[in-house]
């Protein structure tokens, strides 16, 4: 779902309704089957998404702002840097002077590794929907 539409402007219950499943239901399932609540996995997942275009595209930061549903770049700066540690010109001045990419092999990282937070959580893509066909199939969110 936000994988494929990162700039709507998603919220815990619009993701619910996307899978059929009540507000409360889908985010405690989603935490349970992913390790963090929805809207902080959505948050660093978007920076993981920016610092590689960043890193690797040929795109502003206000561009890599928009195409992930920021109002403003600002916020998206301010957003940015609380996730990743460094604001996102750092990450773009670094691939313009040729000193690698954002997680190059040169700084012991991949493209997107390296947020504060957990990015060894990684979840898969399908994982949200996940939480929903296990809704479908039982008739209730199974929370081990």
């Amino acid at each position: 779902m936000f994988h494929q539409q990162p700039a709507r402007p998603w919220t815990v219950d619009s993701l619910a309704r996307e899978v059929a499943l009540s507000r409360s239901a889908f985010a405690v399932g989603f935490a349970e089957l992913v390790g963090e609540p929805p809207m902080a996995y959505m948050a660093r997942w978007r920076m993981q998404v920016a610092r590689a275009w960043l890193g690797e595209a040929d795109m502003t930061v206000s561009q890599v702002a928009r195409r992930l549903g920021y109002g403003s770049e600002a916020a998206f700066n301010r957003a940015f840097k609380r996730i990743v540690g460094v604001p996102p010109g750092a990450v773009r001045a670094r691939r313009r002077v040729g000193a690698g990419t954002a997680g190059s092999a040169a700084d012991g990282g991949d493209p997107v590794g390296g947020l504060r937070g957990g990015g060894s959580r990684e979840p898969g893509v399908h994982q949200v929907e996940r939480v929903a066909e296990r809704r479908n199939r039982r008739g209730h969110v199974e929370v081990r």
